[in-house]
């Protein structure tokens, strides 16, 4: 699980194999990324970068800086929550991969 923000912050599941990276839209990782999607389907499978990614539920960008989100970062219950939702649904797909993991590779 890698999270990361450039405009908006988004997170998912990266492979690399002998230190290459951007193979992850390698057909023998077909299985896992059919696997993330049935976990949540808002996980983006379209990338070589990346098996699958997603947005939280409120996304923040980072880029533009003047939405409503944004300047509720400032709200420390506004803030922590967000935190933990991106903990929370991490925490949860990285159990259900490891779960499942084996089996689709």
């Amino acid at each position: 699980m890698k999270r990361k923000y450039e405009d908006n912050i988004y997170y998912g599941f990266k492979i690399e194999k002998n230190d290459e990276d951007g193979i992850s839209n390698n057909p023998e990782y077909e299985r896992v990324r059919k696997f993330l999607e049935s976990i949540n389907q808002n996980y983006s499978l379209n990338s070589e970068w990346w098996l699958g990614w997603k947005y939280p539920k409120t996304q923040l960008d980072f880029r533009t800086f003047n939405s409503e989100a944004i300047f509720n970062l400032a709200d420390t219950k506004f803030l922590e929550e967000q935190v933990d939702e991106i903990v929370q649904s991490s925490i949860k797909d990285i159990e259900l991969m490891k779960t499942q993991l084996t089996q689709l590779t």
